[in-house]
This record gives C-alpha cells, sequence and structure tokens, in this order.
C-alpha cells in the first residue's frame, strides 16, 4: 500500500535550492534512507515530507491521514538544524514524534523567537 508520494519538490532558503526536485513513492512497511553530506537537503527533504515544510514546487500526497503512525526516524544525531528557525526546529522534532503544538506552546517553548 502506497502510504505517500512526491513528485518534483524543490525547497529554497535564501535565494539558495537546497532540493532539487526530488521523486520519492514511500510504501507502508518499507525503508527509505537519505543518505548525503551536510547541507545536501536530507533534513529539508524529511521536513516535507512529514509535512512540516510545504514544498516550494512539486507535490507531496499522502494516502492515509494517520501516516505519521507508520513512520519511524532516526536521525544520525540530534542538532538543531541551522537555517531553521528555532519554532521550524521545534516543528520538526515534535512531528518526529507525532506532537501537536499550538502558536501559544510554540511561543512559550521558544521564547517568541
Amino acid at each position: 500500500m502506497m502510504l505517500m508520494e512526491a513528485k518534483g519538490i524543490h525547497k529554497q532558503f535564501h535565494n539558495r535550492e537546497v532540493v532539487k526536485g526530488i521523486d520519492v513513492e514511500v510504501q507502508q512497511g518499507e525503508i527509505l534512507a537519505l543518505i548525503g553530506t551536510n547541507g545536501a537537503g536530507k533534513s529539508t527533504t524529511l521536513a516535507m515530507l512529514l509535512g512540516i515544510l510545504p514544498p516550494d514546487t512539486g507535490t507531496i500526497t499522502r494516502w492515509r491521514e494517520d501516516y505519521k503512525a507508520h513512520i519511524g526516524v532516526q536521525l544520525q544525531s540530534t542538532p538543531f538544524f541551522e537555517g531553521y528557525t528555532a519554532e521550524e526546529n521545534l516543528r520538526l522534532f515534535a512531528a518526529l514524534y507525532n506532537l501537536k503544538m499550538d502558536k501559544e506552546q510554540v511561543q512559550k517553548k521558544t521564547g517568541g523567537m
């Protein structure tokens, strides 16, 4: 069963394209590994697949509303990601554990950053 499909997703930060036209299909029960050097766009791609960041162009289709319950993520390390705001870092890690935070909670945790 297809869990999600990304077609032609791109993401740019400060006029620098960090994700360049990725296509990927993820089937339920499948293992997907994102491997690359620092700055290659792995974390940004993951954030888009998890629905934390929208792609600038391209589409991501998810066939299950509860898709996050069927995804496990193992990061090599757990640093804060450069180029992400405090809020984006917080939302990324919250999404990995399927935690929901309202705007007030985010403001409290980030000190209004």
